[in-house]
């Protein structure tokens, strides 16, 4: 089996399973040959230890001109003759127009890792509608499609996705994360405070604006907060008496601060997945977060952490007002348990080398 990934921008959450995913499929004897191919612009570095992995990077920027290039792409992996090409992300699943144009042996397989059309804004809105039109029309030259959640997957049969193409496979992280040793948070306070933590852009998006409104001068609390300002912002944050910016850390020391936190916020407004929730759970950590997208399938109210109301910082404040470090530490427990049983690695593995067997019987 020869397997191409194909994606624009790799990074973040899209980049940490491609990453996961190729690290096994690198191990794996039936599968003899993989190629990333991703932009060079806005992508990870990725190294993988194994001979069969090639990593290939074409000049990229988003605009009219950047399709035509993903459509190239595509274009130029067909000509590697791959078994399988699995499509990362929305724009990189737009090349597939070529293949109305052109025939092809191989598989097609899309994973779009959150619908563009599920980002908070509302369905009837006309640039969803034409984002539903146009994932409907490629579905025609889409062999399947993986929704890496239930929300995800429930929103795509509702909007009258053929069920057909559609196939459910969790997201997953590695269960047993290494660390790096980085400076104790807020040393020196002890078990005075309740420690709270943030990884993320520091965007509307993701809901930075909502947490510190809700945390700013509570004793109750100190916020550390990883990540930083997208390109172009204008907005400065700065370190308050309970509040300190770490800047963006590397994945190893992202663990080595949870292990250290009592829980993890995710305050987005919109997510495709959550994947920090994730590695909030492998760690015994317990999850405040929002009702957007999937977080309510990952975190399970009131036994591995709390959900609040998605852009309203008083619902917020009110679940943060009955957090205790003692049940913090019981959901902690609940979520590693679940992580396991729900969003375990292997049965992801598992589950997309199959889908990738049933598509090349064909």
């Amino acid at each position: 089996m020869f397997v191409v990934h194909f994606a624009e921008y790799a990074s973040g959450g899209v980049a940490t399973y491609i990453r996961l995913l190729i690290n096994n499929q690198a191990n794996d004897s039936e599968i003899k040959k993989i190629v990333l191919v991703i932009s060079d612009k806005n992508s990870e570095d990725f190294y993988f230890d194994s001979e069969k992995v090639v990593v290939e990077r074409y000049k990229y920027s988003r605009g009219f001109v950047g399709l035509f290039v993903l459509v190239m792409q595509l274009f130029k992996i067909g000509k590697l003759k791959p078994s399988i090409v699995h499509l990362h992300s929305t724009f990189a699943g737009l090349s597939r127009i070529m293949l109305f144009l052109v025939e092809r042996n191989y598989q097609v397989i899309y994973c779009a890792h959150g619908w563009a059309f599920l980002n908070g804004n509302k369905i009837s809105s006309f640039k969803n509608k034409l984002y539903i039109t146009v994932e409907k029309l490629l579905l025609k030259v889409t062999d399947r499609v993986i929704n890496i959640s239930k929300y995800e997957n429930d929103a795509s049969v509702k909007l009258g996705f053929a069920k057909n193409k559609l196939i459910l496979i969790r997201n997953s992280v590695q269960l047993v994360p290494s660390y790096n040793e980085v400076p104790r948070i807020f040393s020196g306070n002890g078990n005075k405070y309740i420690k709270l933590l943030f990884v993320g852009r520091l965007d509307t998006q993701k809901g930075i604006d909502i947490l510190i409104d809700a945390v700013k001068d509570d004793s109750k609390f100190v916020l550390s907060v990883i990540g930083d300002t997208v390109l172009n912002s204008n907005d400065t944050f700065e370190n308050s008496q309970n509040i300190r910016f770490e800047g963006w850390k590397q994945n190893k020391d992202v663990d080595s601060y949870i292990r250290q936190s009592d829980a993890v916020i995710i305050p987005s407004r919109w997510e495709g997945f959550g994947l920090v929730a994730l590695e909030a759970m492998r760690n015994k950590k317990a999850v405040v977060a929002s009702d957007s997208g999937a977080l309510p399938d990952i975190v399970l109210d009131g036994q591995t952490g709390y959900v609040f109301k998605n852009g309203d910082v008083e619902s917020l404040k009110k679940v943060l007002a009955k957090l205790s470090a003692r049940e913090l530490k019981s959901m902690g427990e609940a979520g590693y348990k679940r992580c396991v049983e729900f969003y375990n690695p292997d049965d992801m593995f598992q589950s997309i080398k199959k889908l990738y067997k049933e598509c090349l019987k064909r």
